[in-house]
């Protein structure tokens, strides 16, 4: 069985994905709040080695079509 963990407001996807790489969940979900979440699933990405990173939330009306593909 898979473990989803999602990142709260306020706190720095790159440390939640450094944090959680040990052990704990398989999946971290990241939405889009205060931060671009393509750029914070990429810092996500780089402080793991293990877990799979996703986004929950990604407003695809404000951005151009090339960009969100």
């Amino acid at each position: 069985m898979k473990v989803d963990i999602s990142v709260p407001e306020g706190v720095d996807a790159a440390e939640a994905a450094a944090g959680l790489d040990t052990g704990g969940p398989d999946r971290l979900w990241l939405g889009e709040t205060d931060h671009d979440v393509f750029l914070q699933s990429l810092r996500a990405l780089q402080a793991t080695s293990r877990l799979e990173v996703g986004t929950s939330i990604a407003v695809a009306f404000a951005r151009n079509p090339m960009n969100t593909a």
